[in-house]
């Protein structure tokens, strides 16, 4: 699952803000259906296929949409160099974090993930020389603490799974400044674009290597799974657009909902105690986080 730095409307009435919440849950749904998809086709397919296949389909729904809306001059962009070197990280960050739902538990795999927000974060510093204050600070140790308490291998999580997961989050924390740097310039889609583009560009080069038969109900996972992409994108924007990131930002974190519900029903996947303990603390340092820049941002924008 990749996440956009998107623009947000400060003022939204209490309509506009129920929306913006129930398109955000409605993409977590998506998101979650999108990631037990992967994990599914990952048991009789290497990754690498699952990556370019993806890809395609999400390249095809993008342009499709950019044609039938006329919107094609959004195809270039201003800063290629970056746009490039960000595809290029998110060429391993999406191996790595596909190899994670496919190595562990989907739940577990995607509380991992989630430690994305204290790596962006901890990063927000050196990439984009952010002011990052103390109880920040503090609650980026508290979140890495729960990620710390996670990692220790049991009979379900695999320290090589856990290593993928972390590094798809760390990479995924670079991609997400990246995309703020790239904003200043460049429209949203035109960031998804060149990312996506330059990924499956790349994928072309190892799927060869790695091919194996894919079969007809599997074909039909891959076309499923980047219609489900494609679609959450359009709907991550639409949440972003109609409720401020404050109240739209936290809610991400029901795709662990979504995925415990369809890991327990598809694959009888239970939490294990690491995670149970863990999770917490995760959730809660990435939700405080966002707490705490929403407010700052409101205080400048005062």
């Amino acid at each position: 699952m990749t996440k956009e730095i998107l623009p947000t409307t400060p003022k939204s009435n209490k309509r506009k803000v129920y929306m913006g919440a129930f398109f955000m849950i409605l993409t977590m749904m998506i998101f979650g259906m999108g990631n037990a998809f992967i994990k599914e086709v990952g048991e009789e397919n290497h990754v690498m296929q699952i990556v370019f296949f993806r890809c395609s389909w999400v390249l095809i729904c993008i342009l499709g949409f950019l044609f039938t809306t006329k919107n094609m001059h959004l195809i270039r962009t201003t800063q290629l160099k970056l746009q490039i070197l960000r595809g290029f990280i998110g060429f391993f960050s999406m191996y790595a974090m596909f190899y994670s739902f496919d190595a562990l538990p989907l739940t577990d795999s995607t509380v991992l993930v989630f430690a994305s927000p204290l790596f962006i974060t901890a990063l927000s510093y050196p990439l984009l020389k952010e002011k990052v204050g103390l109880k920040r600070w503090i609650a980026v140790f508290v979140g890495f603490f729960g990620v710390f308490i996670m990692a220790h291998p049991s009979g379900k999580v695999t320290l090589l799974g856990v290593g993928a997961g972390l590094t798809s989050a760390f990479l995924e924390a670079i991609i997400g400044n990246m995309a703020r740097m790239l904003s200043k310039k460049d429209h949203p889609v035109t960031t998804v674009l060149y990312h996506t583009f330059i990924i499956w560009l790349l994928s072309i080069f190892f799927v060869p290597f790695c091919w194996q038969p894919i079969q007809v109900e599997n074909h039909i996972f891959l076309f499923i799974l980047g219609a489900l992409a494609a679609v959450g994108q359009v709907f991550l924007v639409k949440a972003y657009s109609l409720a401020p990131v404050s109240v739209v930002a936290p809610l991400l974190y029901t795709l662990i909902i979504w995925t415990s519900i369809i890991g327990y029903f598809r694959w009888s996947e239970r939490l294990g105690k690491e995670m149970l303990l863990g999770a917490p603390f995760v959730i809660g340092a990435g939700i405080y986080i966002v707490y705490q820049a929403s407010k700052k941002k409101k205080a400048t924008s005062q």
